[in-house]
C-alpha cells in the first residue's frame, strides 16, 4: 500500500453484482419483475417490446396483462400507442412518426403504470423499449438492445414524479434473453455498457436495477418441488444468470477506457495542485488574476480537468462548491466542436447564451429574439449578462466560462482578417467582456504560444495580463504510486491492503507519467485481474495480460500524437523512438554476446556502425516535448523522479563472454544521452511502427 496516499477508500464494487458511480448505484438482481426483491420501491419500470409494441410475449405480456387486468391491458396498450403519434423521445432512435402506429426500433414510448401499482406502489412510469425491430434489418439485435438501454435511461432522465420531482429509480429486465434469443453474457455487455457510458456524468438517477429472470419465479412459472426436469432447468437458468453476473463485472468493475474518448469525471486521480490553483484563481486569491489557461499537449488530461472543476462545483458540500457558492459565481460550460471559417461574430454570443439557457441561468424563451439577431454583439450580450446578475437568482455575481479548446476561434475567423463582424473580433471583445464575465479555457502549448503572439499581446493587453497560467505536464514517481494505490482502494480494495509494489513497477513500466497511458494501463490491469481470478499466479498473468492488451492503444496513442504535433516536433519524436529502438534492440543482444552466438555479434557491430540518431535531435523541441509530457531527463534522474534509467545501464562495465570485454563506448554514447521517450508511450515501439520519413536522419 502507498505510505504517503491519505485518500479514503472510494469503492466503486461494492459486491459481486453491485457498482457505485458517484452518487448512483447499479444492481444486479434476480426474481420477478413484479415482485423485485429489494427494488419494490421503483419509480420506473422498463418493458422490452417489439417497435410495434404487440406486448405478446414475455415481460411485455406479463406487465400488460397485470397492468389491465379488467380489460386484459386494452386501455395500457392504448395509451402506448397514442404515445407512439405524440410523443417524441429523446436519443438517436425516438424520432417518431405522427401519422404512424409504431416505434422506431431503438425507441421509447412512455406511459401510466395502470394496474401496476397494486404490484409495485411506487411505480409512476413504464417505458416501453422498442428492443426488437419488426420492420427492417438495419440493426443487430445486440446493438438494439444497447441503443433502447440509453433511450430508457436518457427518456427516465427527464420524467417527474406526482410531487414534481425528478424519479430517481429504474428497474430494467434482462433485453431480448427471452425471446429475443440474444445470449445473457452478450446483453450484460451491451446493457451494462450503455449505462456506465450514461454515468460518466453525475445525473438524477439514483438506483439502477437489471433483473434477471430465475426459474420458478413470477406467475405460471412455478414448479413442481422435486421435479428433476424442473430443478435441473433451474440449475441451467442460475447458471446463465451467473454469466451475465460475470460479465458484468468486466463492465462494470473496470475504470472507464480511455479509448473510448468518453469524456467522464468518475476515474480521475491526481492533479490536486492544479484544482487548488483552479480554485484560488476563481475565489480570487491571486491578486490581479482573474481568468486561467490550462496549458498542455495532446491527450494530457486538460478537457478532464475542466470536467472535473465543473462537476466539484457542482458537488453539494463540496469544498470548492461551497466557496463558489459564497463568492456568488456559477460556472458555465461552453465546449467547441466542427469549425469552419468566415463564422460571424455572433455565433460566439448566441453560443454564450445557450450554454447559459443549458445551464439554467436563463429560459430559452428569453434569448430568442437574441440569437435570431445578426448583428449580437460583445455589448448586447453584456447587458444581458448584466441584467441577469442584478435580478438572477439570489447571490449570483459572476458567471465563469469554462471553455474547452479557445484556439479554435482562430479556425473560424475570416480568411481575409480585415474583414468586420467576424470571429476575429472577439479577441479584441476580451478586454470589455472581463469586467462581466471570466474565463476558464484549454488550449495546447503550441496553440497558446501562437494565439498569445498573433492575437492577446496586440488586441487583448487587459484580458492577457489577468490571465494566470496552469500548466499540465507528467507526474512523478510519487504521484504515480498515489495514482495506483487509489486506483486499487476503488476497484480492488481488498488489494489496496496488500503490497502493491509489482504493480507499482507495472505502471512504471508501461506508463510512465503519462495521465492518458496510466489510465490506459489502469483499465487493463483491473480487468485481467478480473479475467484471470483463477490463476495461481494470478497477479503475474494479469500483468502479462494487460501488457498484450496495451500494444494496440499504445500505438494508437503514438499515432495520434504524430498527427497532433507539429512537424518539427513530429520528426524529432520519431528519431528519438528511432534511438531508443536501437538502444533497446542492443540491450536485447547482450545475453545472446555472452552466449558467443556470431549472428549477435555481427547485429551488434551493425547497429554501432550506424550513426547515433540522438546527433540529430534539436535540443529546444526536446524541451518542448518534455514540457508535454513526452520525453522524460534521464541523466541523473531516478526512477522515484519519473525518469527511469536508460536501457543499458544495468549492463554497464559488465564482461562479455565470447569477446570479453567492456561495452564499447558508442554504446556510452546512447546511455549519456540526455533525453528518452516517455517509457511505455514509445519505448517499445518496433521500428516500423515509426511511420514514413524516419530513415532520413539529416534533420
Amino acid at each position: 500500500m502507498c505510505d504517503t496516499c491519505d485518500r479514503e477508500c472510494n469503492a466503486r464494487v461494492l459486491g459481486d453484482a453491485e457498482y457505485r458511480f458517484g452518487t448512483t448505484r447499479v444492481a444486479i438482481i434476480q426474481g420477478d419483475i413484479l415482485q423485485p426483491k429489494g427494488a419494490e420501491h421503483v419509480q420506473v419500470v422498463v418493458s422490452s417490446d417489439d417497435n410495434y409494441l404487440t406486448m405478446a410475449g414475455g415481460v411485455a405480456k406479463l406487465l400488460r396483462t397485470s397492468a389491465g387486468d379488467a380489460d386484459n391491458g386494452r386501455s395500457y396498450r392504448r395509451e402506448a400507442l397514442e404515445c407512439c403519434r405524440q410523443q417524441a423521445g429523446p436519443g438517436e432512435g425516438s424520432d417518431v412518426s405522427s401519422t404512424r402506429c409504431h416505434l422506431k426500433a431503438g425507441a421509447v414510448a412512455r406511459t401510466r403504470p395502470y394496474g401496476l401499482t397494486e404490484r409495485l406502489e411506487k411505480v409512476e412510469w413504464v417505458l416501453h423499449g422498442a428492443v426488437v425491430d419488426l420492420d427492417t434489418e438495419d440493426h443487430e439485435l445486440e446493438d438494439l438492445v444497447a441503443m433502447t438501454t440509453t433511450n430508457c435511461l436518457q427518456t427516465a432522465e427527464t420524467l417527474r414524479t406526482k410531487d414534481n420531482q425528478p424519479v430517481e429509480s429504474i428497474l430494467f429486465p434482462a433485453f431480448a434473453t427471452g425471446l429475443g434469443g440474444l445470449d445473457l453474457a452478450t446483453c450484460a455487455r451491451k446493457m451494462c455498457g450503455a449505462i456506465k457510458a450514461f454515468l460518466a456524468q453525475e445525473r438524477n438517477l439514483k438506483e439502477i436495477y437489471i433483473l434477471l429472470h430465475r426459474k420458478g419465479d413470477g406467475q405460471g412459472s412455478g414448479a413442481a418441488e422435486g421435479d428433476g426436469q424442473d430443478l435441473e432447468a433451474a440449475e441451467a437458468g442460475e447458471q446463465a444468470n451467473q454469466r451475465f453476473i460475470d460479465e458484468a463485472r468486466l463492465v462494470l468493475g473496470v475504470p472507464y477506457d480511455p479509448g473510448q474518448r468518453i469524456r467522464q469525471i468518475r476515474d480521475f486521480y491526481g492533479r490536486e495542485p492544479e484544482l487548488d490553483h483552479l480554485a484560488q484563481v476563481l475565489t480570487h486569491q491571486i491578486e490581479g488574476k482573474r481568468h486561467a489557461a490550462i496549458l498542455g499537449g495532446p491527450a494530457i488530461g486538460k478537457w478532464t480537468l475542466l470536467d472535473q472543476l465543473y462537476y466539484r462545483a457542482h458537488l453539494p458540500g463540496h469544498e470548492l462548491s461551497v466557496a463558489l457558492q459564497n463568492a456568488g459565481q456559477r460556472l458555465v460550460k461552453m465546449p467547441f466542436g466542427r469549425v469552419q471559417k468566415n463564422t460571424p461574430l455572433s455565433f460566439v454570443y448566441q453560443k454564450f447564451l445557450c450554454a447559459m439557457a443549458d445551464e439554467g441561468l436563463l429560459e430559452a424563451g428569453e434569448i430568442q429574439d437574441y440569437l435570431a439577431d445578426p448583428d449580437l454583439n460583445c455589448d448586447t450580450f453584456l447587458e444581458v449578462v448584466r441584467r441577469l446578475v442584478g435580478k438572477g437568482e439570489p447571490n449570483l455575481q459572476e458567471i465563469v466560462f469554462l471553455v474547452d479548446h479557445i484556439p479554435l476561434l482562430m479556425e473560424m475567423e475570416a480568411r481575409d482578417s480585415e474583414r468586420q463582424g467576424f470571429v476575429q473580433e472577439f479577441w479584441q471583445d476580451l478586454d470589455e467582456l472581463q469586467r462581466g464575465v471570466r474565463f476558464v479555457f484549454t488550449a495546447r502549448n503550441d496553440e497558446f504560444r501562437v494565439l498569445r503572439k498573433r492575437r492577446l499581446e496586440n488586441r487583448a493587453t487587459d484580458f492577457l495580463e489577468s490571465l494566470e497560467i496552469i500548466g499540465l505536464g507528467s507526474i512523478d514517481g510519487r504521484q504515480r504510486r498515489c495514482w495506483v494505490c487509489a486506483l486499487f482502494k476503488d476497484y480492488y480494495p481488498d488489494y489496496a491492503q496488500e503490497p502493491l509494489e509489482d504493480f507499482y513497477s507495472f505502471f512504471e513500466e508501461q506508463a510512465g507519467g503519462h495521465p492518458t497511458l496510466m489510465s490506459l494501463a489502469g483499465h487493463a490491469l483491473i480487468k485481467a485481474l478480473r479475467v484471470v481470478t483463477d490463476e495461481e499466479d494470478h497477479r503475474g498473468e494479469a500483468m502479462r495480460l494487460a501488457r498484450q492488451t496495451l500494444d494496440a492503444p499504445r500505438r494508437e496513442l503514438f499515432n495520434y500524437l504524430l498527427k497532433a504535433i507539429d512537424r518539427q516536433q513530429a520528426r524529432d519524436l520519431q528519431t528519438l523512438a528511432q534511438a531508443v529502438a536501437i538502444e533497446d534492440e542492443l540491450a536485447l543482444l547482450v545475453r545472446d554476446l555472452r552466449d558467443g552466438d556470431p549472428n549477435a555479434l555481427r547485429r551488434w557491430e551493425e547497429l554501432l556502425g550506424e550513426v547515433n540518431p540522438r546527433e540529430y535531435l534539436h535540443q529546444e523541441t526536446l524541451r518542448e516535448l518534455e514540457d508535454d509530457g513526452y520525453v522524460v531527463r534521464v541523466n541523473g534522474g531516478s526512477p522515484d523522479k519519473g525518469a527511469p534509467a536508460q536501457p543499458l545501464e544495468r549492463v554497464q562495465n559488465q564482461p562479455l563472454s565470447g569477446r570479453s570485454r567492456r561495452l564499447p563506448e558508442k554504446v556510452a554514447v546512447h546511455r549519456k544521452a540526455p533525453g528518452s521517450i516517455c517509457p511505455g508511450v514509445f519505448s517499445r515501439q518496433p521500428r516500423e511502427w515509426l511511420g514514413p520519413g524516419t530513415e532520413g536522419r539529416g534533420h
